[in-house]
């Protein structure tokens, strides 16, 4: 089925297309009463092997979000699994992601109060999305809306804290994951809350550039270990004053440094804690005259893309990886024979030499 705008989905009518990501595909749409996201299953994804899978997917995100009624979490309107492109129809949140916001810059011209009484509102949805029993797993830039009124979208991965046992530790958006040893849970959506902050504050992703991420999420998150592990992050205080936020410069940095760097260490038992201590180290006397007049940043580090990895995407990392492996050691291999071919012919030789 072609979506197109005008094209009517039961009560719905189709306006514009939001984004098509490796999950889905996001249309704004109307009824007689209301705006609607719909969120409608790939194509490539309806036939095959795959199908009944991406089925199930909708599917949990329909039972989590039914879940989570909570201001600061889209509801859910309706959903139609048998459609001919299943889809779900949920709360319309305007406006542009914070990845956008943090990438055009556009963050940095919101006084940092308002920055953070966001990231409060959001610190306190992710504490009520746990209490319901649920592990968002994907808390990224991307996932989160408004800044007057935020949100925190998409489940697509999220699961039922009864089921992380099962659940596979390489899916979701390797940049905002913690190191490997750190398993599902709500351990690792603080972390990914953390790394959002920075950036929301700081205007750029604190650990990865786009030169220095792993080619699938493992290594990623190894890397992620070892750079926090050896604090060689982009750490506040070792930042030159003209890629310093203007509005940071009258901040007390180290302490801003040991924040972030026992929120990436797994030290905070919550979010709101941490941004409580963000408050205490931005909103200071000595502060206050960047906070009113804050100096233009001439420029700051590019923000990564933020892949994010489905089932398909990780067999497909691992195949290249396995059949890089395989090569790698195909060509050791050739290169051994053909090194005892070569002394055998000196050897030869040299006897040949010795014998006339």
């Amino acid at each position: 089925m072609r979506l197109e705008p005008g094209t009517k989905i039961n009560q719905y009518v189709l306006e514009r297309r939001l984004g098509d990501g490796a999950s889905g595909e996001v249309w704004v749409a109307h009824d007689e009463t209301k705006t609607a996201a719909l969120k409608f299953m790939r194509e490539q994804h309806l036939v095959g092997a795959v199908a009944e899978k991406h089925r199930q997917r909708l599917l949990n995100e329909v039972a989590i979000v039914s879940r989570l009624r909570y201001p600061h979490v889209p509801a859910l309107y309706d959903y139609d699994l048998d459609f001919e492109r299943p889809y779900l129809a949920m709360q319309y949140i305007d406006g542009d992601s914070y990845e956008k916001l943090i990438a055009t810059g556009a963050m940095q011209q919101i006084h940092p109060e308002k920055r953070l009484t966001a990231l409060r509102i959001i610190a306190e949805t992710i504490a009520a999305i746990h209490a319901s029993g649920i592990i968002h797993r994907d808390i990224k830039p991307a996932s989160i809306n408004g800044i007057e009124t935020p949100y925190l979208l998409d489940y697509g991965i999220a699961l039922d804290r009864r089921d992380v046992a099962e659940a596979r530790p390489d899916v979701g958006t390797g940049i905002y994951m913690p190191p490997p040893e750190t398993p599902i849970g709500e351990l690792s959506d603080y972390y990914s809350f953390a790394v959002v902050a920075y950036e929301v504050l700081l205007g750029c992703h604190p650990i990865f550039t786009a030169e220095n991420i792993g080619k699938t999420v493992l290594e990623t998150r190894q890397r992620a270990g070892e750079i926090i592990q050896n604090r060689r992050w982009r750490r506040p205080t070792q930042i030159s004053i003209d890629e310093l936020p203007g509005d940071l410069r009258g901040a007390d940095l180290s302490r801003l440094e040991e924040i972030f760097q026992q929120a990436f260490e797994l030290r905070y038992t919550n979010s709101t804690q941490l941004v409580d201590d963000l408050q205490g180290a931005l909103l200071t006397s000595a502060n206050q005259p960047y906070l009113d007049n804050p100096t233009p940043v001439s420029s700051l580090p590019s923000i990564p893309a933020a892949e994010h990895y489905t089932d398909e995407e990780v067999d497909r990392a691992r195949r290249i990886t396995e059949s890089g492996v395989t090569f790698r050691m195909d060509y050791l291999l050739w290169l051994g024979v053909g090194i005892l071919v070569v002394v055998g012919i000196v050897i030869v030789l040299l006897l040949g030499i010795d014998l006339g």
